[in-house]
C-alpha cells in the first residue's frame, strides 16, 4: 500500500463513514419504539411504510 492511501483525511472520512453506518437512524428509532409500546403488529406496519417511503 502506498502513502497516499492511508492517509488521515481518508482515515477520518472512513471512521465517519463506518460511525454512521453502524448507529441506527430515526427510522430504526421509531420503529422500535412503536414495537415496544405499541406492539408487533404496528411496527410492521411502520416498516413497512418506511420500506415503501425508501423505494419510492
Amino acid at each position: 500500500m502506498t502513502a497516499e492511501f492511508l492517509s488521515p483525511s481518508l482515515a477520518i472520512a472512513l471512521s465517519a463513514y463506518a460511525l454512521g453506518v453502524a448507529s441506527p437512524g430515526p427510522s430504526n428509532m421509531a420503529i422500535m419504539s412503536t414495537a415496544m409500546s405499541q406492539g408487533r403488529r404496528q411496527a410492521m406496519a411502520l416498516a413497512a411504510g418506511v420500506v415503501c417511503g425508501s423505494l419510492a
